[in-house]
């Protein structure tokens, strides 16, 4: 019989959302593109603090592996693609001669593919998950359990943003690009 936590945990696992993070993006081919995310539970994200912090020797460096291990995670598919298959997977070990424990998993895989991203895409699809988070609060919980100096939410910030720029750096918020 399972305990109360784990009902709790299986009644609000596998939570998905279907978003358009590029929508704002101008004259570009994916504009209009819908991407899945997956809500990590808080076992997978103490995962992917350890992992970060055992990786990165470096304040920046672990800034940067967070993001490509959240998204590693969370990045379900793109276009109703899915991110990456068990058969790319292969075809890499293959192509690679990546044979027993030189293998690479289907994670390491993603973690690949999203390293070569730009930071301006990565960061727009880390945003949309903070996003996809803070609405999914804001909806089960109402809008107080989410910063009440947040005056507008994520993806707001996002269709201000060009596309050549960081959204981290907001002129609106006094920011520059740091590039």
């Amino acid at each position: 019989m399972a305990s109360i936590l784990e009902k709790l945990g299986i009644a609000t696992c596998g939570l998905e959302q279907t978003i358009t993070p590029f929508k704002s993006w101008k004259e570009s081919p994916v504009k209009e593109w819908k991407i899945v995310l997956r809500m990590l539970t808080t076992g997978e994200l103490v995962e992917l603090a350890e992992k970060t912090a055992h990786t990165a020797s470096s304040a920046v460096g672990i800034s940067y592996l967070s993001k490509v291990y959240l998204l590693a995670t969370a990045l379900v598919s793109i276009n109703n693609q899915p991110v990456a298959t068990d058969e790319d997977v292969e075809n890499h070990n293959k192509e690679y001669s990546l044979f027993g424990a030189q293998k690479i998993s289907l994670y390491d895989y993603k973690v690949i593919l999203i390293k070569k991203l730009s930071e301006p895409v990565v960061n727009t699809l880390v945003i949309a998950y903070d996003s996809v988070q803070d609405q999914y609060m804001r909806k089960h919980f109402g809008e107080n359990i989410v910063d009440s100096q947040q005056q507008k939410s994520d993806l707001d910030l996002l269709s201000k943003v060009p596309n050549n720029e960081s959204p981290e750096a907001s002129p609106e918020r006094g920011e520059t690009s740091s590039n």
